[in-house]
């Protein structure tokens, strides 16, 4: 048997460790600006979680739970990188939230509500998200 590696037994080579498996989500991938949006995430065979941009407003976000949710309200579309570091190595999940902006809004208001033939009243009007445009002289 000395052909064939001398007769000891050997043992099977260790396992290398696997590499952490993410599961990243958002709750839509397009929202209204100010509207609110949930990461969700969940990681195995990891010792650290970290989101970028942070997340995490009580410290640099490398502190992350390795199964959590984060509510957020956007202003601007955001890519966001999760990366999950373990003895196995460095797995990384990336999601963009397209951010819109809201419709404009009008509002008229005519007082009095009610006139008769050849009277006057005032017409007010407010506009949120909108240009102002003139018209042309």
């Amino acid at each position: 048997l000395t052909g064939c590696g001398g007769g000891h037994p050997q043992a099977p080579p260790p396992e290398s460790p696997s590499a952490p498996l993410v599961s990243f989500s958002a709750s839509s991938n397009s929202i209204i600006s100010g509207d609110f949006l949930t990461l969700t995430w969940k990681v195995t065979n990891a010792t650290s979680v970290s989101i970028s941009p942070n997340v995490n407003e009580a410290d640099d976000g490398k502190y992350l739970a390795l199964v959590g949710a984060c509510t957020l309200i956007l202003q601007n579309t955001t890519t966001y990188v999760l990366t999950a570091q373990g003895q196995g190595g460095t797995t990384t999940k990336q999601l963009t939230v397209e951010v819109r902006a809201a419709a404009p809004t009008i509002s008229l208001v005519a007082e009095p509500g009610t006139i008769l033939p050849g009277a006057s009243a005032t017409v007010r009007w407010s506009t949120a998200g909108a240009a102002i445009s003139r018209p042309a002289s």
